[in-house]
């Protein structure tokens, strides 16, 4: 497929940071983003690559955005469809 915007691998780093805490992760986010568990995996690992998701320790998820995450999140705040928070 085509590559991937930061912005599109912010929207996947901000929905993987929503599901900490969740049993199935990647069966929640391959829903959300409308994929295979395995290429919402890889979304993450490329998210987490270009640095919008803090860096895991082996066998530790690390659900936190990185503060570069949070400033294109400031900056595109009026062009991205994020849905906010319940």
């Amino acid at each position: 497929g085509r590559a991937l915007s930061d912005l599109d691998l912010l929207q996947v780093a901000v929905k993987y940071s929503r599901l900490k805490g969740e049993k199935n992760v990647y069966a929640s986010l391959k829903e959300s983003l409308g994929c295979s568990a395995t290429h919402a995996r890889n979304q993450v690992f490329k998210a987490r690559k270009a640095g919008l998701l803090e860096q895991t320790k082996q066998g530790a998820p690390n659900f936190n955005l990185t503060q570069r995450a949070l400033e294109l999140i400031e900056e595109h705040r009026h062009e991205l469809p994020f849905e906010d928070k319940d």
